[in-house]
C-alpha cells in the first residue's frame, strides 16, 4: 500500500541499522527495490516493450481472420432467411430491429464461444502453474485465476466481434427497397450475393493461410542454421559475461558510465580482474570483447579503396555503402580465442593504438565484400558516423579514416547463426579495449569444467572489486541454447495460429461454395434440364470463387516472397523457392478439396426438384 519511494526509503534504512554492527560485511551490498517481474524481464525499454508486445500481433490478425469467417458465416445464414426478413420488413419490422435481432444472436454466439475461450485460459494456467511448481517453487502471492481485466478484455473483444458478425450482415441483408427485394425473391435465387467486401474477406483469409506457415517456414529454418552454426571454439571451454560497476554506487549506467571517475575505476577494475584471472590454475586466458561471440554485433555501413594508398573510388561492385557487422575486442582475443589468421596476422599491442587504425577482417567478408579477392592492404572506412564508435573523436556525418586489412580470420559469431548464408556474417574488427559505456564482456578461457567455474569467476570479481557487477555469466555453448527456447517459442505459437487459420479458411470456402449452390439451385436445374454438360455447369457456378481462391493463393505466395526477400534475398532461391511454390500448390489442392462436397451436391441437382422448390 505503499510507493515504490516509499518502500525503498524504509529497506534502505533496515539495511543501514543491520550495518551499524557489522560495517565490514554491508560495505558493498546496496538494496533496490523494483517490481518483481523485472527480476525475470525488464522491459522498460522501447525496444524491449515492443519484442514483448509483438506476440498481440499474431493474436490481433487470427482475430481478424475469425471475424471475417464468422461474418461469413453469419451473411451466408442471414440470407438463407431472406425471405423471412423481407416479409417481416413488409409487415412493418424496422431495420434496427432486425438488425438488433441478428447482432443479438451473434453475441449470444460470441459469448458462449468467449465463455470457453476464458475457460481454456483458465486450465491453461492452472496447468502450467502445477507444471512449473515442480522446477520453480511458486510464491504465496502467486494464484490461477483470472483478473477482473481479463475479464473485462474478453468481454470487449466479444462486443467487437458480435459487431462485425452481426451488425454488417445485417445492415447488407436489409438495405434496398423492400418492393424491389419481394420481386427478386419472386423472381427465384434471391437477391443477396457475395460483394467485394466478402471477396476481399476471402482472399485476405486465404492469403493469410498461405503466408503464416511461410513465416514459420522461415523461422525453422534460422532454428536449424542455430542448431548447426558452429562459432569456430570450443565453446564449452569459454566462460563469459558483460561487466559494469554496480549502478546503486554510481547510478545508472546511462548516467554514469561517460564521466572520468566511473571509466578510470571501471579500467582499474577490469585490468585487475584480468590479472587475478589469468593467475589461476585453471586459467588459460582471459580477453574482452564488445559483444559476445554468437550475439549480435553492431552493423555499420562501409566503403572500400581501390586497393593498398591508391585514392578514394566508389566500386559499387565491392560493397561501397555496404552493411557489415563490426565488433571491438582486445589485441589479445584471436589468441584467447585459438584463432589462427587465414591470411596476414592478427592483433599486436601496437594495433591498440588508435592512431595505427588497422583492422581484421573475417572470411565472409572477402567473399561478400571483395569477390574473394586478396584484402591485405586493402583499406576500408565508415560511409558516415558520427559517433566515436572505432575509437576516433570527429563530429558531423563525413566519412572517417581509412583502415587498412592486415589479416583475416574463420567467421567467430560476428552475428548468430539465424542469418542464413555465411555471407551475412561479413564483418571485421578493431584492436581496442573496450570501454566500459558500452558494458563490455568478459571472455575467459578455462582449463576444465567451464560451467562449474562460473560460481569462481563471480566469487574472485567480488575480491577484486566488491562493486563491479557480473551480468549474466554463461559458457558461450548456453548462447545457442538461449536463441533455441526463443525461436521455439515462437515456432509453437505460429504453427498453432497457422493451423486454425487454415481450419477457418477451409470452413469459409465451404460456406462460400454451399451459400452458393444453395442460391443458385433453380438455375443448376433448369441447366441440366435444358442439356448443359456437367463441367459447364460447374465452371459457372465456381468459376468466381475458384477466382477468389486463387487471388488469394497468388496473394499470399507474393506477401511470402516479399518476406523472404527482406529475410534474405540470395537465399530465398533454390530449394526454399521450391518449397514455396510446392507449399503455394497444395494449399490450392487443400482449398479445392473444401469445394468438393457442394461441387458433387451441385451435380447431384435434378431439374424436377429443383423447380419445385423454388415453386
Amino acid at each position: 500500500g505503499v510507493s515504490f519511494d516509499q518502500a525503498q526509503a524504509e529497506v534502505s534504512g533496515y539495511l543501514e541499522r543491520a550495518a551499524e554492527g557489522r560495517p565490514e560485511e554491508y560495505e558493498h551490498l546496496h538494496a533496490r527495490v523494483m517490481p518483481y517481474a523485472e527480476a525475470f524481464l525488464d522491459i522498460r525499454g522501447a525496444a524491449d516493450r515492443l519484442g514483448v508486445m509483438s506476440v498481440n500481433v499474431f493474436a490481433g490478425l487470427f482475430l481478424m481472420l475469425v471475424c471475417g469467417n464468422v461474418a461469413l458465416l453469419m451473411f451466408a445464414r442471414a440470407a438463407a432467411r431472406e425471405g423471412e426478413i423481407v416479409v417481416r420488413t413488409a409487415l412493418g419490422a424496422s431495420r434496427r430491429r432486425i438488425v438488433s435481432q441478428l447482432f443479438s444472436e451473434a453475441l449470444v454466439l460470441g459469448t458462449v464461444a468467449a465463455l470457453v475461450g476464458v475457460g481454456a485460459a483458465k486450465w491453461g494456467l492452472e496447468r502450467f502453474v502445477t507444471a512449473f511448481q515442480g522446477e520453480v517453487p511458486m510464491m504465496f502471492w502467486y494464484h490461477t485465476w483470472l483478473s477482473p481485466r481479463t475479464y473485462a478484455y474478453a468481454a470487449l473483444l466479444t462486443l467487437f466481434a458480435a459487431s462485425i458478425a452481426g451488425v454488417v450482415p445485417g445492415l447488407k441483408i436489409t438495405s434496398g427497397k423492400v418492393d424491389s427485394r419481394l420481386r427478386r425473391l419472386t423472381a427465384g435465387g434471391g437477391g443477396l450475393r457475395f460483394g467485394g467486401i466478402w471477396t476481399a474477406v476471402i482472399v485476405v483469409q486465404v492469403a493469410a493461410t498461405v503466408t503464416l506457415p511461410v513465416v514459420g517456414y522461415f523461422v525453422r529454418r534460422d532454428a536449424v542454421n542455430i542448431e548447426a552454426y558452429e562459432f569456430g571454439v570450443a565453446t564449452e571451454e569459454y566462460v563469459s559475461a558483460r561487466l559494469r560497476l554496480n549502478p546503486a554506487t554510481y547510478g545508472s549506467v546511462s548516467e554514469t558510465a561517460d564521466s572520468v571517475p566511473y571509466a578510470i575505476r571501471f579500467g582499474r577494475a577490469a585490468r585487475a580482474l584480468a590479472e587475478r584471472l589469468e593467475a589461476e590454475r585453471e586459467v588459460a586466458g582471459v580477453t574482452m570483447s564488445r559483444s559476445e561471440p554468437g550475439t549480435y554485433h553492431e552493423w555499420r555501413r562501409i566503403e572500400m579503396d581501390a586497393g593498398g594508398e591508391a585514392p578514394r573510388t566508389r566500386l559499387d561492385e565491392q560493397g561501397v555503402g555496404r552493411w557489415v557487422a563490426g565488433g571491438v575486442v582486445s589485441p589479445n582475443f584471436f589468441e584467447v580465442m585459438e584463432t589462427e589468421p587465414l591470411q596476414g596476422r592478427t592483433f599486436d599491442a601496437a594495433d591498440a593504438d588508435p592512431e595505427a587504425r588497422t583492422v581484421v577482417v573475417n572470411q565472409p567478408f572477402v567473399d561478400a565484400v571483395l569477390g574473394g579477392r586478396n584484402p591485405i592492404g586493402r583499406r576500408l572506412r565508415y560511409v558516415a558516423s558520427p559517433d566515436a564508435w572505432d575509437g576516433v573523436e570527429r563530429t558531423g556525418s563525413e566519412p572517417g579514416p581509412w583502415y587498412r586489412i592486415v589479416g583475416v580470420v574463420p567467421e567467430l559469431g560476428m552475428k548468430n547463426g539465424a542469418s542464413g548464408k555465411g555471407h551475412l556474417y561479413a564483418g571485421f574488427y578493431h584492436a581496442r579495449e573496450p570501454e566500459s559505456r558500452r558494458t563490455p564482456t568478459l571472455l575467459v578461457h578455462v582449463n576444465g569444467d567451464a560451467r562449474a567455474f562460473t560460481s569462481r569467476l563471480i566469487e574472485i570479481a567480488g575480491e577484486v572489486e566488491p562493486d563491479l557487477a557480473l551480468l549474466s555469466p554463461r559458457t558461450l555453448d548456453m548462447v545457442k541454447e538461449s536463441d533455441l527456447r526463443v525461436y521455439s517459442y515462437w515456432l509453437w505459437l505460429i504453427a498453432g495460429v497457422s493451423g486454425l487459420a487454415v481450419l477457418l479458411s477451409l470452413a469459409a470456402i465451404y460456406s462460400v461454395m454451399a451459400f452458393t449452390v444453395a442460391r443458385r439451385t433453380r438455375e443448376i436445374g433448369v441447366r441440366i434440364a435444358l442439356g448443359a454438360r456437367a463441367g459447364r455447369v460447374a465452371g459457372a457456378i465456381f468459376r468466381r470463387p475458384l477466382l477468389q481462391l486463387a487471388s488469394g493463393v497468388v496473394l499470399g505466395f507474393l506477401i511470402s516472397a516479399i518476406l523472404g526477400w527482406g529475410i534474405d534475398a540470395e537465399g530465398l532461391w533454390g530449394r526454399p523457392l521450391a518449397v514455396l511454390l510446392g507449399y503455394a500448390a497444395v494449399m490450392t489442392g487443400v482449398c479445392l478439396l473444401a469445394c468438393l462436397v457442394p461441387l458433387r451436391r451441385a451435380l447431384a441437382v435434378e431439374p424436377s426438384q429443383a423447380l419445385a422448390a423454388e415453386g
